[in-house]
């Protein structure tokens, strides 16, 4: 009788543990909740952010770009961007001299070495 007793007394103190236990869940998951909100305002704005700099950073190089005319009969140098330090650290990059024959639509240029082969080339930037 006694275990009876004391059975019941334990059954009475699990319930109140598991409605305390509910409380603190539902309080742990509320402030789950309020830390994720709070962690996508915080995304939201550093995309923000990042958008208004790369608008910034874009009009400020667009407005340095000097726009190149090449004119058929011109005489020009090319550049070689890919060329590497360590193959002749001293080696220039630039080649030529060329002619240019055409000029065509969307930058690209029809030029001929001194041996007079022909080659197309597309000028960026």
């Amino acid at each position: 009788m006694c275990f009876v007793g004391w059975s019941k007394k334990r059954a009475e103190s699990i319930q109140g543990d598991e409605s305390i236990q509910g409380e603190y869940t539902k309080r742990a998951q509320e402030k789950r909740e309020m830390d994720f909100h709070e962690l996508e305002e915080i995304r939201l704005d550093a995309y923000e952010s990042l958008r208004i700099y790369k608008e910034r950073t874009k009009a400020f190089h667009d407005k340095r770009i000097v726009p190149k005319v090449f004119k058929a009969g011109d005489d020009v140098l090319l550049y070689n961007s890919r060329l590497k330090l360590f193959p002749g650290k001293l080696k220039s990059r630039w080649s030529g001299p060329f002619k240019v024959k055409e000029v065509l639509p969307y930058g690209d240029i029809t030029l001929v070495n001194q041996n007079g082969v022909e080659f197309m080339v597309t000028v960026t930037g």
